[in-house]
């Protein structure tokens, strides 16, 4: 089974495409001028139900509203069943395109430009879909063939003849198991367990999912996250028939500083079948999520931290009756500023902000100050805060 995501090649490059339905009048010509440049892996006339259409749609093209008719794409893609192609390029042009959508993303040229090519050949628009690079190729053939099948494509096991497949996209009625979802995640999805492998070791105790990815929606699309349109970072994921609550951070948001994310993102290890940040990136991401989103420290999370560091043998990690929160913002002051890391705002406003730990780490807005300067800012913001605690004392006694 395909576990690992794999790196991008420069010398060759896997991508898809799909015939839909009107599209279909010259299916013949297409493969023939695909066989022309490419080396085809294979050809499958996919069928979709129903039940699951519109919200396959709306998965495969990364939009929120699953349960809401899709018109959009519903027009140019049409009644199933459609042809999805797999093909190989041994000779990519990697380049920067502006996209029908209007945004210039890393592209493998000859793929785009077989694709508008083909567009050209119909009265409707956008008859012939294409993956644009290697990370839409990973998830969305990912998603419509299933690992079992792709993992037999790009082994050369589907060659030379069109396979029928009657399937949704893979999870569309719910994840049958944990393993499923991440067997999926781990070949489409670059992203990573805030809670680390000790989550996955009883999976039947997992009660809520807190992930760092390098895109919430396509996170979202991929694992069939209900999300919240409000907020749609969040939402739930069906496992076994049980909805689990879900929180997608990602790069940039502010949850941590978003170099921090990134490097975490890079250096994560697999453990019990999914992808957990390394250990030292564990440690100071939980102390950070700790102290800072949440207003007290539990016995548990303590515990937790406790052990990570009796690990990692950090010697200097402060027992429980020695625990300040000054203490402990020095400490993360000193590897955020050892790692060029500032203290960064969090999107979303329903996560807590404790500021007797945040006054003490280093911030962006500090940059080219002084000792002498930062020094004097804190004192200001002391009186300041001390003139409004002195003012509120006065009303009261009035």
């Amino acid at each position: 089974m395909i576990t690992n995501f794999p790196a991008v090649s420069r010398d060759e490059d896997l991508a898809c495409f799909a015939i839909w339905e009107h599209g279909r009048s010259k299916e013949a010509e297409i493969l023939s001028d695909l066989e022309k440049h490419f080396e085809i892996l294979g050809v499958f006339r996919v069928y979709w139900s129903k039940e699951h259409y519109n919200s396959n749609i709306a998965r495969l093209y990364e939009n929120p509203e699953t349960n809401n008719p899709f018109y959009k794409y519903n027009r140019k893609i049409g009644r199933p069943p459609f042809s999805f192609i797999i093909v190989r390029d041994k000779s990519p042009v990697f380049t920067y395109m502006k996209t029908v959508s209007g945004a210039i993303e890393a592209v493998n040229k000859n793929i785009i430009d077989r694709k508008n090519e083909y567009r050209k050949w119909f009265d409707k628009p956008y008859q012939i879909h294409s993956s644009c690079n290697f990370s839409e190729f990973s998830s969305q053939s990912a998603l419509i063939l299933g690992m079992e099948v792709l993992e037999e494509t790009l082994n050369g096991g589907n060659k030379g003849r069109t396979i029928e497949l009657e399937k949704d996209l893979e999870g569309a009625g719910g994840w049958q198991n944990w393993q499923e979802l991440f067997d999926i995640l781990n070949y489409s999805s670059h992203y990573l367990l805030l809670q680390g492998a000790s989550l996955l070791s009883d999976r039947e105790r997992i009660k809520r999912l807190d992930i760092l990815c390098n895109s919430f929606q396509t996170f979202a699309s991929i694992a069939n996250v209900q999300q919240d349109l409000a907020r749609p970072f969040s939402g739930t994921v069906n496992v076994s028939d049980q909805a689990y609550p879900i929180n997608i951070r990602f790069t940039g948001d502010g949850y941590y500083p978003a170099p921090w994310e990134m490097d975490m993102l890079n250096r994560r290890v697999l453990e019990h079948g999914a992808y957990v940040p390394c250990a030292e990136d564990l440690f100071f991401s939980l102390l950070y999520h700790f102290t800072i989103h949440e207003k007290n420290i539990s016995e548990h999370n303590f515990k937790t931290l406790s052990d990570l560091s009796n690990a990692l043998s950090f010697d200097w990690f402060p027992s429980r009756r020695n625990w300040d929160y000054k203490g402990i913002g020095g400490v993360l002051s000193g590897y955020m500023q050892a790692k060029k890391y500032y203290y960064e705002k969090p999107m979303d406003r329903e996560v807590s902000i404790n500021t007797e730990v945040v006054k003490h780490l280093p911030k962006l807005v500090d940059i080219g100050l002084s000792a002498t300067a930062q020094r004097k800012k804190k004192w200001k913001s002391a009186m300041k805060k001390m003139k409004h605690q002195l003012r509120s004392q006065f009303r009261k006694s009035k």
